[in-house]
């Protein structure tokens, strides 16, 4: 599950955009991806049921962009959540 995903959709940001989110599996975590118009910026591996995550993001940013991230589960579940912001 992926909750509390800042900044909200829709909303106007500058450099450098603060990326937050919460991050739960009741199986365990195996691995977090963020996504920035469709190209991987940051994956790593976290093992853990929670994890609070923050990554401050000092890509260009278009008119929109999108903001992704996914989650996968020690079993392989996926989750994610997607965001469109605007500069």
């Amino acid at each position: 599950i992926i909750e509390n995903l800042s900044p909200r959709n829709g909303e106007f940001v500058n450099l450098p955009v603060a990326i937050k989110a919460d991050i739960k599996s009741t199986k365990g975590l195996n691995k977090i991806e963020v996504y920035f118009n469709r190209r991987l910026v940051t994956g790593f591996n976290y093992y853990g049921n929670y994890y609070n995550y923050q990554y401050y993001l000092s890509e260009n940013l278009q008119s929109q962009n999108l903001i992704e991230i996914k989650a996968e589960d020690k079993l392989g579940n996926k989750a994610s959540a997607s965001i469109i912001v605007f500069h």
